[in-house]
């Protein structure tokens, strides 16, 4: 039996304050089991990547309780936050953040070299991530010798090379071509079911969130509904 790994009680998110405040979370409820691929659905502002963003770490809620892995991640300083996300999360962007100057190797390695493994472990991590991704033999070329779907393999590689608990991907497919983005998410559905990854990825594209094991719809900072795909 699987275990709870997020568990997030009436967590609310507002931005602004007085007359111009936003409610952008307004009391969600959520648990994620250890080893399920999660896709979080929803219309542009209907909250699903502010819903993302304070399950993984990156962002603090204007109240409600997170835990992760067991810690209770909004008690955190910053500082123990900043190394909760290096050493326990992974994460995908949809606009790949990678650091231009660096090669794809330096890309995936700089995380671990954070983490304090040794250059010629991380160099070793990094090239096995890069492999598992099927980009073998591109260690040395920077982001712009690379295609749109390239960079987004190389930011997974980068994101899995730490082994994190949770691979977290917000529209990891948006600037991709059809070819490019069926790709990704098969490394990422390959990920989940051959390694057990659990992941939770936010998409707007139906098609895409058919291979998660269970879909959350959201509307207007709230779940309306959970079904598994059909």
């Amino acid at each position: 039996m699987s275990t709870p790994l997020i568990i997030g009680t009436g967590i609310k998110k507002s931005f602004g304050t007085g007359d111009l405040i936003t409610h952008v979370l307004l009391g969600i409820d959520i648990t994620i089991m250890e080893g399920e691929f999660v896709a979080i659905m929803g219309k542009s502002g209907a909250g699903k990547s502010t819903l993302m963003y304070q399950l993984s770490v990156l962002d603090e809620p204007t109240s409600g309780t997170i835990t992760v892995a067991g810690v209770e991640t909004t008690t955190l300083s910053e500082k123990e936050q900043t190394q909760f996300r290096l050493n326990t999360l992974g994460y995908v962007f949809q606009d790949y953040a990678l650091v231009p100057d660096l090669s794809a190797e330096e890309n995936v390695l700089l995380p671990l070299m954070m983490r304090g493994l040794r250059m010629n472990d991380a160099r070793a991590i990094a090239r096995q991530a890069i492999d598992s991704v099927g980009l073998a033999g591109k260690y040395e070329n920077l982001p712009s010798e690379l295609s749109g779907g390239e960079q987004q393999r190389i930011a997974i590689a980068r994101a899995v090379a730490g082994k994190p608990r949770i691979l977290f991907a917000d529209e990891p497919t948006a600037n991709l071509d059809s070819v490019s983005s069926e790709q990704i998410i098969a490394l990422l559905t390959s990920l989940n079911q051959e390694q057990g990854q659990t992941i939770v990825m936010v998409t707007h594209e139906r098609e895409y969130a058919q291979t998660a094991d269970r879909i959350i719809y959201m509307e207007d900072g709230q779940i309306i509904k959970q079904t598994a795909p059909t």
